[in-house]
């Protein structure tokens, strides 16, 4: 399969990064420093020129592809080289991120898309922060909240604690807790080693316990886990463009027992926050000010929600709002080397932009077969995923055992006639199963060799 990726920031090279092992890659951009760093780190074709320019696409033998994404900074550039692929190479999957979307989901824009707009599938990154705070809203006790089988089921990441009634529990004594609701524990980061935990293992202060849990159970969970009395009352957002005025009209629709107030900064966009938004409390000020702060009222924050569109802001900001009592942050940053400093500055809900934006890209490249795929951290089993079984796969009508995946591949659910099954070795897998496993970017070769469904 040939794919074809116009921009080489930071999510272009992420999805070569992810595809290279696997697809027929050629990568253009502008910038022949970028291209060359490229060339020496994967097995890819590059290609320096605009995105919008025929020609170039055309020395991509863009008309060989199966694919096309368009990733570069600007949301122009991406719908210009989405209608180049259609009406002139007639590439059948355009896709293509617009971090300002709002204009195209009117519904008089429904015939102007079908018509002048062939882009079959839109990233906007900015909705989908939006929609992974509002998951920690629904489960603050958790870092992670990631959504599998239509939000049937839920992984939760959660930090162990000195007050935590995981802390020294054998895995073997969870399973039994656990059981009942039909949850698991999957993985356990610690010191930066990803281990799957075996019986004998016990979970230590520090450690990041990943859990399965079905979404009937969420609150039986939260009281296992000892976070019963973990509810969230009082947000405070810091914000200076659509995605703040977007969180903070989520908020006061989907939750409107929370009370939200707003720190507006530097808003570049000149927008009317305050005709927008009904109960939401707005205030015009530097975040990183203690008066602004205190005025914000700091001190008796569950939530402080930084993202502006400055990174530094942004963790300065957090750091501040801990420390004058916020009891939890999640932070905002452009770079992804900054999520691992966070953790370590105890920040506890780091979200980046580009890990997001891959996670949707490489689920679209894949929605033959792979419905959900979420990025957890880096390293072994950094990657979980939602396959939908079918038929005509080498995978089907084999027991787990049979089809001998590596180490790497763990499936640890199966999703069978609307039940939840902890598969053995011996289980017999069959077409029309969901199954959940994890695995890291080394191995989705492999994965796709056994669950991409065979061409007719």
């Amino acid at each position: 399969m040939k794919v074809v990726i116009c921009g080489a920031g930071n999510v272009g090279l992420s999805i070569v990064e992810y595809l290279a092992n696997e697809y027929d890659i050629t990568l253009i951009d502008t910038s022949a420093e970028v291209l060359s760093g490229a060339i020496e780190k994967f097995d890819v074709q590059t290609i320096q020129g605009s995105a919008t320019d025929p020609n170039i696409l055309k020395r991509a033998d863009l008309h060989k592809a199966n694919i096309f994404v368009s990733v570069t900074d600007t949301d122009d550039t991406n719908i210009v080289a989405c209608q180049l692929a259609d009406s002139l190479f007639g590439v059948k999957t355009k896709i293509a991120r617009l971090r300002d979307s709002a204009d195209l989901e009117m519904p008089l824009m429904t015939p102007y898309k079908k018509r002048y707009l062939p882009i079959d599938i839109v990233i906007n990154p900015e909705k989908e922060t939006v929609q992974e705070i509002l998951r920690h809203l629904h489960a603050p006790f958790a870092f992670t909240n990631f959504p599998l089988f239509n939000g049937q089921l839920h992984v939760f990441g959660i930090k162990i604690t000195e007050s935590s009634p995981f802390l020294n529990c054998p895995i073997k004594h969870l399973d039994k807790d656990l059981g009942p609701l039909n949850a698991m524990i999957i993985k356990i980061v610690r010191h930066k080693t990803t281990f799957i935990p075996q019986g004998h293992e016990l979970l230590n202060i520090g450690d990041h316990a990943y859990f399965l849990v079905p979404a009937d159970a969420i609150e039986a969970f939260s009281e296992v886990a000892g976070f019963q009395e973990d509810r969230t009352q009082r947000i405070l957002i810091l914000g200076n463009n659509r995605m703040g005025l977007a969180l903070a009209s989520e908020i006061e629709r989907l939750y409107p027992a929370i009370s939200c107030i707003f720190i507006r900064y530097q808003d570049t966009q000149n927008l009317d926050f305050v005709s927008q938004l009904n109960n939401t409390i707005v205030i015009q000020g530097d975040p990183l000010d203690h008066y602004i702060l205190e005025e914000a009222g700091i001190q008796f924050t569950d939530n402080i929600i930084a993202i502006t569109t400055d990174d530094n802001v942004n963790i300065l900001a957090s750091l501040l709002g801990k420390r004058y009592g916020a009891k939890r942050a999640t932070t905002l940053v452009s770079r992804k080397s900054y999520v691992s400093l966070m953790n370590s500055l105890g920040i506890e809900n780091p979200l980046n932009l580009s890990s997001l934006t891959l996670s949707l890209i490489l689920r679209r490249i894949r929605r033959n077969y792979v419905h959900a795929l979420y990025k957890l951290g880096d390293g072994i089993f950094d990657t979980i995923m939602e396959i939908h079984l079918q038929e005509n796969t080498s995978a089907s009508h084999m027991t787990l055992s049979q089809i001998n995946t590596p180490r790497e591949i763990w499936v640890f659910a199966v999703l069978r006639d609307q039940s939840i099954l902890f598969p053995s070795p011996d289980f017999l897998l069959a077409a029309g199963d969901v199954l959940i496993l994890l695995t890291d970017q080394n191995h989705f070769k492999k994965v796709q060799s056994l669950f991409e469904p065979k061409e007719a």
